[in-house]
């Protein structure tokens, strides 16, 4: 069993939601054509990184909140189930009730939001909850930002016997730190890793860019997306076919699993 992902490298600017989402219609529809059955998207793809200090803009609460299922996701669910494709969301900003989350989800045609995976922003250095989500029969481990500075996320994900992890970039400097950890957790994982970056811009001025990298079971690049250039990568991700673990590690990962449980 294998399927098709679409990976984007896109521009997302800072604050304007209505043009965000058009370009996001534009992405899926693009994926979909290129022959992708599951398409991502970045972190913040409505508004980016806007708490940023250094890209500080004002939004409006309205605007920088979601609440999951809401308005967004309504939309996209219509996008999802008219073009036959799965989308899997970066995290958006939801609040619920005096909580904040960063929050990514996985939409189905004519099913709506199937999953979600929350990592609360009080807790930045805490492995996000629910972090393994199946899509389309298939097992994906889902890293939140600095979530792929933490190595036993990867022994869970290991323990879960995920076939693929996807890594959403903080879109900020600070990213490069995630994206050079993404080579370890691929050898970890022994499995393609998907690490989303994007363009962050301000009024049509480009002001920085988190590459976006595909990595294999090996730790080697197959594909690469820098620069402030857009494109769709696509990938095939099949079956993850690591040999059995003895039963020693088993225990050991099992632990594991319970403390993140724990701490999430």
């Amino acid at each position: 069993m294998s399927m098709s992902v679409a990976v984007p490298h896109i521009r997302i600017e800072l604050g304007a939601k209505r043009r965000n989402l058009e370009k996001i219609k534009n992405v899926v529809s693009v994926a979909k054509r290129e022959g992708a059955h599951v398409v991502l998207l970045p972190t913040l793809f409505t508004i980016g990184p806007v708490t940023e200090v250094e890209y500080r803009v004002r939004v409006g609460k309205r605007t920088m909140f979601e609440s999951i299922p809401g308005t967004t996701t309504q939309q996209l669910s219509e996008l999802a189930s008219s073009l036959g494709i799965t989308i899997v969301s970066g995290p958006l900003l939801e609040r619920v009730g005096s909580r904040i989350f960063l929050t990514s989800f996985v939409i189905e045609p004519f099913r709506g939001v199937v999953a979600k995976v929350r990592k609360s922003v009080d807790r930045p250095t805490s492995p996000s909850s629910d972090s393994v989500v199946e899509i389309l029969g298939m097992r994906f481990g889902i890293m939140i930002g600095d979530d792929v500075l933490l190595p036993e996320v990867s022994l869970y994900f290991l323990l879960s016997r995920v076939d693929a992890v996807v890594v959403f970039h903080d879109l900020c400097r600070r990213a490069e730190k995630q994206r050079i950890a993404l080579y370890t957790r691929a050898l970890e994982c022994r499995t393609h890793v998907l690490g989303v970056g994007g363009i962050v811009a301000k009024s049509s001025n480009d002001l920085y860019e988190v590459p976006t990298t595909i990595i294999d079971g090996d730790g080697r690049i197959v594909e690469e997306a820098r620069g402030l250039v857009e494109r769709i990568m696509v990938v095939k991700i099949g079956r993850n076919s690591s040999a059995e673990l003895d039963s020693y590690r088993m225990k050991f990962l099992k632990n594991v699993k319970k403390l993140i449980t724990k701490t999430s």
